[in-house]
């Protein structure tokens, strides 16, 4: 592990330390890097790895925001055939993932793809592209598991949840 993430999970486990009275087992997060990657390598299957396509940013400054943008445009920036029109923060929330993209739709009648940084703003997405939504335009955003018995054990977060399964270890 990286010494700065070290660092991280040290001052973690110190504050819940200092909340909670006891000292935590484990230290879960995500590797949104690898997730914004994995975002576009879906994307770019799911429109045949070529085309336009707008980015719903969640909020300025927030770290979920830089690295999940981060790891989609370095994956983006990779693949030839996929160019990045527009991008605009949508404050992680639905109204204005609806909005965001109504407008860069204005200006961009002929995107293939969006990618969002969260499931609000990506259901957003939906309703302003109305029918096209799935057919015509194909959405990109980070998976999420539902948990069903016996499907993980104990301890387990899941393969988006691990660094290492998400490339980053």
């Amino acid at each position: 592990m990286p010494l700065a993430a070290q660092d991280t999970v040290r001052a973690a486990r110190r504050r819940l330390c200092a909340i909670t009275g006891k000292t935590p087992d484990a230290f879960i997060a995500s590797d949104n890097v690898a997730g914004g990657k994995q975002a576009a390598e879906a994307l770019s299957k799911a429109i045949g790895g070529k085309g336009t396509v707008i980015v719903l940013e969640g909020i300025p400054g927030a770290s979920a925001t830089r690295d999940r943008g981060k790891g989609f445009k370095d994956a983006v920036a990779g693949m030839s055939g996929i160019q990045i029109v527009a991008s605009q923060t949508a404050g992680f929330d639905r109204a204005q993932g609806l909005n965001v993209t109504s407008n860069l739709l204005q200006s961009n009648p002929d995107i293939v793809g969006v990618y969002a940084h969260n499931d609000e703003m990506a259901l957003g997405a939906i309703q302003a592209l109305g029918a096209k939504a799935g057919k015509q335009v194909k959405g990109g955003r980070l998976r999420r598991h539902r948990r069903r018995p016996g499907r993980h054990q104990e301890g387990d977060a899941g393969r988006h949840h691990r660094p290492a399964a998400q490339g980053a270890g």
